[in-house]
């Protein structure tokens, strides 16, 4: 009885959002969704009725709601993080086989289903086929893919995304109005924690997800470009580059 309750005052809430969202402009219904999502994942509470929700949305809506990047950017940051949990507990087990945990299509996002690469590299990162030229890949994405994925990388969503694994950076909710704030402290707080420069030999350790995705960084002056701006090396240090083994144990439930 509470669970229909709680789906049916969901299903309202949503339908009048919707409408003073027609009428306004002006809609984060799919953001707070997103925060009553985590924070009853977070706290382990009975979360059925905004899973279902984030199914049966309306794509038209979502289109309206996540027309910056900066507000598509904390929708998906905070739905990969829900996800990568929820999969987690459902299936702890598939964990193991890093392909499967990463590839598979188990969740629905306003009808369409989504694994967390398919959020990760196509969403946040808007990833393409490498093969193909610039001015074709974009061509290669469905319709709600390219309308809903950021139209620039924020190599700070690295310092956001949490996998399960104990490398990861903690959970938290990223809102709109804020992320800009949110990412730049989540960014120090990995850097500090992550990176360690030894100014004997000149040498920065990093976490071998700068490897993975360098041109994220913007290659090697990127990547040193960041470590200025955040302190990490002096502002005229040219360091060489270690890298340091990305580390799987998993750790769920990391939430700040």
């Amino acid at each position: 009885m509470r669970s229909a309750f709680t789906a049916l005052t969901v299903f309202v809430l949503l339908a009048l959002g919707c409408t003073i969202c027609s009428a306004t402009g002006d809609s984060h219904i799919y953001s707070d969704l997103a925060q009553r999502l985590l924070e009853h994942v977070k706290y382990g509470e009975p979360h059925t009725a905004e899973l279902t929700s984030l199914q049966i949305a309306e794509p038209a809506v979502l289109y309206r709601e996540l027309q910056t990047d900066v507000s598509k950017k904390a929708f998906w940051i905070n739905i990969y993080n829900v996800f990568a949990q929820l999969q987690m507990q459902q299936n702890a087990e598939l964990y193991n086989d890093k392909i499967s945990f990463f590839k598979s299509k188990n969740f629905i996002v306003a009808g369409h289903r989504l694994s967390l690469d398919d959020i990760e590299h196509r969403m946040l990162r808007r990833s393409e086929p490498a093969f193909l030229p610039e001015f074709i890949r974009p061509f290669f994405m469905s319709g709600y893919m390219r309308r809903l994925s950021l139209s620039r990388i924020d190599p700070r969503m690295h310092f956001a995304l949490n996998c399960n694994a104990h490398s990861c950076p903690p959970i938290i909710f990223y809102e709109p109005l804020k992320i800009d704030e949110q990412l730049d402290k989540a960014t120090l707080n990995y850097l500090t924690t992550s990176v360690i420069y030894d100014t004997k030999t000149n040498v920065v350790q990093l976490p071998e997800l700068f490897s993975w995705f360098p041109d994220d960084f913007g290659k090697r002056r990127g990547i040193i470009e960041l470590l200025r701006r955040f302190n990490i090396i002096g502002h005229d240090v040219e360091p060489i580059f270690t890298y340091t083994p990305w580390n799987w144990t998993p750790e769920p439930g990391r939430f700040n």
